[in-house]
């Protein structure tokens, strides 16, 4: 029983420290409609702000002097005399700017000698490749020949085929069937191609060209008979001339010729005539004529050769397919012999052609090997070279960065010993401030985010900060006085005119920002029970109702209490608490007047709960619970006659408290 009333007396303990704390700093004001007096001039000012739309950004500023982002001091590791020296104190020198060097004559004159060798070979591959192009020209040359040659090949081939299909021809047979005439070889004879054997003719069928009236051409031809001894025969207009002339009587005429079929035949000299009917008009020919075979055709040997068997007999009659003879094959045979004796000849010559072209890409091989040779003798060299190279570097001092070239300590002249420092490059081109951020800070904090840089004597930059970025972030903190610092390393982005080391400069590091967003006065907020409110302006009359969770803090409510019901106990514990902080009995009760006029500058408003977001020392945004173009009103401002205008954020907490997750510093809307 005496834990729990133990317990209760701690909480009302609590409970009035919190009440004498507000009463006694606030207890000055006296409410009225906007300004209220109170006894001895202190004036309560009724403050208000809208809520607007815009952009609200949280930063953490710290302060560090300048630094070079890199400095290096050159040495020369190889002793030797400095030749070169092409800088002094305070010059602005480039990156890959050759700043000193020793003395190279000894390694130029082994560079010139691996040069010489190298443009030495370089020749010998030049002839070498000139051999190469050389022979391979000449194995063109080799395969155009044996190209010729196997075309050469590709004839005699044909010859030979045609050859053998003119074996076939060794055998003659009769064309048509009629009676032999003018057999002109015998048996053993040895002919040539296109050589006559004989006349074949049918000597039944006849053909008679006759001269004729040419008026035969203007009409109809009805009928064309040949007449033989009185004897009619049948004609056959084969064809006429294809111009007419005039005979030795005047008498106009055109040459026919006409076929017609006796097959008894006609001796040998006998003569026949001619009548055309055209029109129904005859017409004689002029004169006889005697009539010659129609059909007849010459026995012709297509090849060259012996006749071994001869089937031709004189006015005997032969038919179509008879064979009238046969030739020796072996001419065709001497003459496909000496036709492959020609191909293997040209087939060895072809032979030959390949061993030269084996011959000339072995030498080709050859060279090439004494090519690759000759590369890899280059190789060497260069390696040489490449290895030189890093002799000639030891020599040289090459800027590695734009910069400014500080304390020489060397002339042109001097003999440098091992690791004699020759001079040191500042980079100016990024300076850096290494600043302390807070632990509770530094997790917010991320390599890239943007900053602003103030340097404070440039006042330029107090209008226009530089622009800056977040590089590096300490991982292992600084603890000094139970608070544990991070070092934070930012990096200017731009130049800046009249800048030097070790200047004293302000970072702000930009941690968040929200854009197109509700935002009020940061003092705007009321804090209860771990809740945001605030209190916006209604235009009644009605007293703002506090949240029963803040039952004792209530400025709606008023801050009074009943102590008629405590213990002997709780009124010690209380009393006690007033005596330490110096607090009267007169005091208590201008503390019942003070919460009284509190109570009445917040008439006409309501407390409404809103949810916040990003903020800084002056706004804070609002994610929901009022709109922009309300105002919320501010807690008051007061002045007496000896002072400005107060503070009155102590009205309702100590200003300096951190809103939990709030930066240490600095702010951007």
């Amino acid at each position: 029983m005496k834990k729990k009333r133990f317990k209760k007396i701690i909480t009302w303990t609590i409970v009035v420290v919190i009440l004498i704390v507000i009463g006694f700093i606030g207890y000055k004001f006296i409410s009225s409609d906007d300004n209220q007096t109170l006894d001895g001039g202190t004036t309560l000012t009724k403050r208000t702000a809208p809520v607007l739309l815009g952009d609200v950004g949280q930063t953490i500023s710290a302060s560090g002097p300048l630094e070079a982002s890199e400095m290096t001091n050159y040495r020369i590791s190889t002793p030797g005399e400095l030749v070169i020296l092409n800088i002094n104190d305070g010059d602005f020198v480039k990156k890959g700017e050759l700043l000193a060097s020793l003395s190279t004559t000894d390694l130029d004159e082994v560079l010139e000698n691996y040069e010489s060798q190298i443009e030495n070979t370089k020749e010998n591959i030049d002839t070498v490749n000139d051999d190469i192009l050389d022979l391979n020209e000449n194995i063109s040359d080799v395969y155009e020949s044996i190209s010729e040659k196997q075309d050469d090949i590709a004839t005699l081939q044909s010859e030979i085929n045609d050859h053998i299909n003119s074996k076939s021809d060794l055998t003659i047979y009769s064309p048509i069937s009629g009676i032999v005439f003018d057999i002109r070889v015998d048996t053993g004879d040895v002919i040539n191609n296109g050589t006559i054997l004989a006349t074949i003719s049918d000597t039944n069928i006849y053909e008679v060209e006759l001269a004729i009236s040419a008026k035969i051409l203007e009409g109809v031809i009805q009928s064309n008979y040949v007449y033989y001894k009185n004897t009619r025969y049948d004609g056959l207009l084969v064809s006429y001339a294809d111009y007419t002339y005039i005979n030795k009587f005047g008498k106009e005429l055109v040459d026919v010729v006409l076929q017609f079929t006796m097959e008894s035949g006609i001796p040998t000299g006998d003569k026949v005539r001619a009548i055309i009917t055209v029109d129904n008009i005859s017409y004689s020919s002029d004169t006889d004529k005697v009539p010659y075979y129609a059909i007849s055709e010459n026995i012709v040997s297509s090849l060259q050769g012996e006749i071994i068997s001869l089937n031709l007999f004189t006015k005997k009659l032969v038919n179509e397919g008879d064979v009238l003879a046969i030739l020796d094959p072996s001419y065709i045979d001497d003459k496909i012999e000496l036709l492959n004796n020609q191909i293997d000849s040209l087939n060895d010559q072809i032979e030959s052609y390949y061993s030269q072209i084996d011959s000339y890409n072995d030498q080709i091989n050859s060279k090439n090997s004494l090519i690759s040779d000759y590369e890899e003798n280059i190789e060497s060299i260069q390696q040489s070279i490449d290895n030189l190279q890093d002799d000639y570097d030891a020599l040289q001092v090459i800027a590695d960065y734009n910069g400014i070239i500080t304390n020489i300590n060397v002339s042109i002249g001097d003999m440098i010993t091992t690791n004699t420092t020759l001079f040191t490059l500042i980079k100016m081109d990024a300076p850096e401030i290494s600043i302390s951020i807070d632990e509770l800070d530094i997790a917010r904090v991320k390599i890239g985010m943007d900053a602003t840089v103030v340097i404070d004597a440039l006042g330029s930059t107090l209008k226009t900060p530089a622009l800056a970025k977040v590089t590096n972030i300490s991982l292992v903190g600084q603890s000094q006085g139970g608070v544990t610092t991070f070092d934070v390393t930012v990096a200017l982005e731009e130049n800046v005119e009249g800048l030097m080391l070790a200047m004293n400069a302000t970072a702000t590091i930009f941690i968040d920002n929200s854009i197109n967003t509700l935002y009020v006065p940061i003092e705007a907020i009321t804090m209860m029970g771990g809740v945001s409110y605030v209190y916006v302006e209604t235009g009644g009359t009605e007293i703002p109702i506090t949240p029963s969770s803040t039952t004792g803090t209530s400025r709606g409510k008023g801050v009074g209490f009943d102590t008629s019901n405590m213990t002997e106990e709780e009124l010690k514990a209380i009393k006690e608490k007033r005596d330490a902080a110096g607090i009267t009995e007169s005091d208590i009760a201008k503390i019942e007047t003070t919460a009284k006029s509190l109570q009445e500058y917040y008439i006409g408003t309501s407390l409404i709960e809103v949810t916040t977001g990003v903020y800084n020392e002056s706004f804070i945004e609002i994610l929901n619970g009022v709109k922009e173009g309300q105002v919320v009103v501010l807690p008051p401002t007061y002045t007496t006659e000896d002072t400005d205008t107060a503070n009155p954020s102590s009205i309702f907490g100590d200003s300096s408290t951190r809103i939990p997750g709030m930066g240490s510093g600095g702010g951007k809307q």
